[in-house]
């Protein structure tokens, strides 16, 4: 499960740094998005049609790491192409594409600093689903679980 919340930070947070990153939606124009302290409440997992109880259900991000460049991560993301099949100021939605997975991302703002995530996943382990609320909570503090 912690890869998945690695790959929500990733979509909704990194910025554009080369070809293969995922394009950063309109929506998050008003929200200090690039960095800062996220609070990521999972709503609802489900993997081939069965629910899935979390782990943990809620979780703390601090997205300042996200800027990092890793080597790992861009040579994964190399073969990945991205969509942005909706972007306006209150929505939007993701297609990538990988050679492992395709995956469908939704993102609705919510307010002035929350964002419902839905995921829908297709790859070798079958199909998963994710809703998701990610909440602002404002510059990192000490303890955050870097994603």
């Amino acid at each position: 499960m912690r890869a998945a919340f690695a790959l929500c930070a990733a979509l909704l947070f990194a910025p554009p740094a080369f070809a293969a990153d995922p394009p950063v939606p309109k929506l998050f124009r008003d929200i200090a998005a690039e960095k800062g302290q996220w609070r990521m409440h999972i709503l609802e997992i489900e993997r081939d049609g069965q629910a899935q109880r979390p782990r943990v259900p809620t979780i703390s991000l601090c997205t300042d790491n996200v800027l990092k460049p890793q080597e790992a991560r861009k040579a994964g993301r190399a073969a990945c192409s991205y969509r942005l099949e909706r972007d306006t100021a209150d929505a939007a939605v993701i297609e990538s594409t990988c050679p492992d997975r395709t995956s469908r991302v939704a993102l609705n703002r919510e307010g002035a600093n929350s964002v419902l995530m839905q995921v829908e996943s297709r790859g070798p382990r079958g199909l998963a689903r994710m809703k998701t609320r990610f909440t602002y909570e404002g510059a990192c503090r000490e303890g955050a679980t870097p994603p």
